[in-house]
C-alpha cells in the first residue's frame, strides 16, 4: 500500500494516495473549483462541485485514454450536444 498524505487548506482537504489525489470540501464531498477533484496517476480525471459531477468548460469525466467523456452540470448528465447548448446559452440548472 502507498502512503497517504492529507493537507488541509481552510475548508478543503486534499488526500494523496499512491494512485490518485482527491479534493474534498469541509462537508466531506468531492469538490474543487480550479481543476478535477479526483485525478488518477493514469490520467483519468473527475470534476466535482459540492459532491456533484460538474464542469462547464469540458467533460466532467475524462478517461485516461481520452477516448471516453461524460458531460455533467450540477450532477445531471447530458449528451455532448445538450451540454454544449446549455453551456453556450448559460443554462446551468
Amino acid at each position: 500500500m502507498g502512503t497517504c498524505k492529507e493537507i488541509i487548506y481552510f475548508t478543503m482537504s486534499i488526500i494523496t494516495y499512491h494512485n490518485r489525489t482527491e479534493h474534498f470540501n469541509d462537508e466531506g464531498y468531492f469538490h474543487r473549483i480550479d481543476g478535477p477533484a479526483i485525478e488518477y496517476t493514469n490520467g483519468s480525471k473527475y470534476w466535482f462541485l459540492n459532491g456533484k459531477s460538474h464542469r462547464l468548460d469540458g467533460p466532467a469525466i475524462e478517461s485516461s485514454s481520452d477516448e471516453y467523456h461524460e458531460y455533467f452540470i450540477n450532477g445531471v448528465e447530458y449528451s455532448f450536444e445538450e451540454w454544449d447548448r446549455r453551456r453556450r446559452l448559460k443554462i446551468l440548472l
